[in-house]
């Protein structure tokens, strides 16, 4: 116990210890004389140079692209289509070929209504027939083609829209 208290004691009074020992510390003089220029230095100045204002550019005029008239349109490549879009024209054209000798025309007036075009209703008869989806998700299916398909927005399936599909 008393060797703690003195270990203490000294801590405590190391810091007392060393300041009655420390000497003073003279300034110390640099050892090397500072160096004079033998003349004095002058500052470079640049030289001037005149602003250049920038040229303006001559308009450019661009003349609209027209599609040649009388020829064919230019060449856009469709999209890559999805795996879903695959097997949807794969097993519509399965039921076209297998129910209708392969007529689409055949196949699309057996499927659309009175006023020659396919609704909702008639085309989830199209998909069941064809297999495409099931009970739960062949609204999912409906929606989708419709959405993609009519470009009209009366929210039918007309010849014209179908037959792009189709081929």
């Amino acid at each position: 116990m008393l060797s703690k208290y003195l270990y203490l004691l000294s801590l405590a009074s190391l810091p007392v210890f060393l300041r009655k020992r420390a000497a003073p510390v003279a300034p110390s003089k640099p050892s090397v004389a500072p160096v004079e220029p033998s003349k004095p230095i002058e500052p470079s100045i640049p030289p001037v140079v005149a602003p250049v204002e920038p040229s303006t550019p001559p308009p450019v005029v661009v003349a609209p692209i027209e599609p040649p008239k009388g020829g064919p349109p230019p060449f856009v490549p469709e999209p890559e289509k999805t795996a879903e879009e695959k097997e949807l024209v794969s097993k519509v054209k399965a039921l076209v070929a297998k129910s209708y000798e392969g007529d689409t025309r055949k196949a699309f007036d057996a499927y659309a209504g009175p006023d020659g075009e396919i609704d909702e209703d008639e085309l989830s008869a199209l998909l069941s027939d064809a297999d495409v989806g099931n009970a739960l998700t062949r609204g999912f299916w409906v929606s989708g083609i419709i959405s993609k398909l009519d470009k009209s927005g009366n929210g039918k399936i007309s010849w014209s829209e179908f037959e792009t599909v189709s081929k």
